[in-house]
């Protein structure tokens, strides 16, 4: 599987072999059968340009995702399950706010993407409920496993 990494932040390092290993270890886990995804680390101003054009609110938020092909889905030959925006600077202002990892933060704005890819929502209370546990599941299983964003 190929997963395409664009750095266009310039807040934090991330090696982009570290997110290559999350969302491999993801794809196999959950076993989603999908050829490409693509992950973009971009900062507040970037995030509200795309939170404005496709959501009509221009304020910044943590991630957006845009699924493209839906899971064993070939169109064209080749399952690319969408892209995933996440605002590394948001994480940080998040994690500084929290007491948290910003790294961790970033990992679980990659995690909520990935699920936003495969279908998971969030927009019911129902489903914001399934869509925590099933982040708790994927960081878990990550930690297990020792993957982490910068190993």
């Amino acid at each position: 599987m190929l997963v395409h990494v664009n750095d266009e932040q310039d807040l934090l390092f991330i090696q982009k072999d570290s997110i290559e290993k999350v969302l491999t270890f993801l794809v196999e886990k959950e076993k989603i059968d999908c050829d490409e995804i693509a992950v973009h680390l971009i900062n507040d101003q970037k995030i509200s340009t795309l939170h404005k054009h496709y959501f009509d609110d221009p304020t910044p938020t943590d991630c957006i995702s845009f699924p493209i092909d839906k899971p064993g889905e070939r169109a064209d030959g080749v399952c690319f399950l969408g892209e995933i925006f996440v605002s590394t600077e948001t994480a940080s202002s998040y994690a500084k706010k929290h007491a948290l990892d910003t790294y961790e933060e970033v990992l679980l704005y990659i995690i909520h993407g990935f699920l936003h890819l495969i279908g998971y929502n969030d927009l019911e209370e129902e489903d914001r409920k399934k869509m925590r546990e099933k982040e708790k599941f994927c960081i878990d299983m990550l930690k297990q496993a020792n993957i982490c964003l910068n190993q």
